[in-house]
């Protein structure tokens, strides 16, 4: 059976984006000691290797003595790729509907086992090895990459050309961070959403309170696995949530036995600082074919809401979800949940593109897409507003590129077709008539795994204005464009050193993953980041990125709120939306009038004085 490998091998090159068996699944820790593949005992895809170890005694029962000295170490590791948190890529699980045989191995390799071992192989002629466009992903070279992600902590740092930007760590000792935003209610605090499914508080300075916002750990659903990608992945709150208390929240839960993403709204209790779970009102469930490929977005835009979902995962779209827009898969929704007709859960906007399209999907606002990992809206300039209302989206690639979009009404964003600019399926992509291609794309030889950003609009860095920044989520890499003339420049940005990074407790390394940005209410903007991809990992961080060689002016850059100033751990009053447990789920509570004129007296009588 070995024979039939290697040319088969010479053929591919691989490579990745993120661990992966090859039924798809995240890899795992296995509960059992192994006996052969003890590489992947602490991370892999195998319960066990008692199968292998079987057929491992089969094959070197067949061979002389000097055979298996020499031989028996190839073919236990060719054996073991199977066990391999990266097996998917090893074996081509991503890029073909048909896995190989057996695993990539790294030319180098391939060449020492022909040159010792090549009785095991008389009857097959092989032509030396051809380069591997990826050499981090075949084995041995994987195995190293394994080893090393073990260790979270890294320092981003570049000798070339690149831009010197200090992150300073302002939350730490959080679960696995997937996602953070403020609420627009002049307060500045920040919400944090663990992939376990609990969202935190914090305060302006920072300061965490007890007990969670929400926890809804008892109905999140994932493997618990390493680089699982389903969980609490988003949350959004409503444009008028100082009025009426709303917000949503993307989640992965089990629905009728099905994994689905759910995206579902909620109220705030009384105490500001805590919610309703009471009061969850399901906006809708999609149910996803794989654990892989979730998408996992939601924002508001002009009083919209867009939800951005995946493929459905495997490997190639073999659904074809994404192109098809009568599947909601590989998409842009959007739905309007304020005005919904009666008995529905939300209301359809009447310039959707395809809500006249016999067998479209009427929440359909844009298609083509992969897994779209991180979407927002640009604020648009402090001063002229110019770049307001643009929607960025990193959306994941498959063997070859990252790219992002900006998402507008109807366009196609090309995939199963094109991966970036390139044509992925040759007999899909010739045939699309209308691909919208990306504003960027980078190759794998930069980066596996895009994790999209925010257009950046704060105070604090003005040299940063109008810059996208972004990240890969692999190797912690961060990244920028710049507009220029209606194209986009990509850079680099580098984590200074301890020269660059000296004040204010700014610093030049950050944990490797980052899995999400936010922006608060100023418009600054903070990394999400943990240090081993598992949502039971207590290694989460987050990280506001400051520009060290110029800041804002301090007094245009205060925060201007009288009430975020106030707010203490013992600051339990909600001033804005006094809901009550008995308050029905699908009813609009906001406050009389009176209070809201209160409310706002009070604060611009106290900013008149400040």
């Amino acid at each position: 059976m070995l024979q039939i490998v290697f040319c088969v091998l010479l053929s591919f090159g691989f490579t990745a984006s993120h661990p992966q068996c090859l039924d798809y699944r995240p890899p795992f820790r296995p509960s059992t000691d192994f006996l052969l593949c003890t590489d992947y005992q602490n991370i892999g895809c195998c319960g066990d290797d008692r199968e292998i170890l079987t057929k491992y005694i089969q094959k070197m029962d067949t061979l002389s003595r000097r055979d298996q000295e020499v031989c028996g170490p190839f073919i236990k590791d060719i054996l073991c790729q199977e066990c391999s948190p990266y097996a998917a890529h090893l074996y081509n699980a991503e890029a073909s509907e048909n896995p190989n045989a057996f695993p990539s191995l790294c030319p180098w390799y391939l060449f020492q086992f022909l040159t010792l071992c090549h009785r095991l192989v008389p009857d097959l002629s092989v032509p030396l090895p051809l380069p591997i466009p990826d050499k981090d992903y075949c084995f041995p070279s994987i195995l190293n990459k394994t080893k090393s992600e073990s260790v979270g902590t890294v320092k981003i740092s570049d000798q070339g050309n690149c831009m010197q930007l200090c992150v300073k760590e302002v939350v730490n000792n959080i679960y696995t961070p997937t996602a953070a935003a403020h609420a627009n209610d002049g307060t500045h605090r920040l919400f944090v959403a663990e992939q376990r499914g609990v969202i935190w508080v914090f305060l302006p300075d920072f300061t965490r309170l007890e007990p969670p916002f929400l926890d809804i750990q008892n109905v999140t659903y994932s493997s618990k696995r390493a680089y699982d990608e389903r969980g609490l992945l988003d949350l959004v709150f409503h444009p008028n949530y100082r009025f009426n208390g709303l917000f949503y929240i993307l989640y992965s839960t089990r629905f009728k036995g099905q994994h689905v993403s759910r995206v579902s709204e909620f109220k705030v209790s009384r105490n500001m600082n805590k919610a309703l779970r009471s009061t969850e009102r399901v906006v809708i469930d999609i149910p996803q074919p794989a654990t892989n490929h979730n998408g996992g977005k939601i924002l508001f835009k002009d009083g919209l809401l867009y939800i951005f979902t995946g493929d459905g995962g495997k490997a190639g779209d073999p659904w074809g979800n994404a192109k098809n827009i009568g599947s909601l898969l590989g998409k842009a929704l959007r739905v309007d949940v304020d005005n919904r007709p009666d008995g529905q859960a939300y209301g359809i906007p009447p310039d959707n593109p395809f809500i006249f399209r016999p067998g479209a999907k009427p929440e359909v606002y844009a298609y083509g897409l992969r897994n779209p990992w991180r979407c927002s809206v640009d604020r648009g300039d402090r001063v002229t507003g110019q770049g307001a209302g643009r929607i960025f989206c990193g959306d994941v690639g498959q063997d070859k590129y990252e790219e992002i979009d900006i998402i507008e009404n109807g366009r196609n964003y090309g995939w199963n077709g094109y991966e970036g600019n390139a044509c992925f399926r040759s007999g899909i992509c010739s045939n699309i008539r209308n691909h919208e291609p990306p504003i960027a794309v980078y190759g794998h030889n930069e980066g596996k795994s895009i994790t999209g950003g925010y257009v950046y609009r704060g105070c604090d860095s003005p040299n940063l204005n109008g810059l996208y920044i972004f990240a890969d989520w692999a190797n912690g890499k961060l990244f920028y464009l710049k507009e220029d003339n209606g194209s986009w420049i990509r850079g680099r940005i580098c984590v200074g050193d301890e020269n660059v990074c000296v004040n204010g407790g700014l610093s030049g390394r950050h944990v490797r993953y980052i899995t999400s940005f936010t922006e608060d209410e100023k418009g600054e903007l903070y990394i999400l980041a943990t240090n081993y991809a598992e949502e039971g990992n207590f290694g989460g961080r987050i990280y506001k990125l400051v520009d060290p060689s110029r800041g804002g002016n301090p007094l245009e850059c205060q925060t201007q709120s009288v009430i975020a100033s106030t707010l203490s751990p013992g600051t339990q009053t909600n001033p804005f939306t006094p809901i009550t447990e008995s308050t029905k789920p699908g009813s609009s509570a906001t406050l009389a009038p009176r209070f809201h004129w209160v409310v706002l007296c009070t604060y611009f009588l106290c900013w008149s004085f400040y």
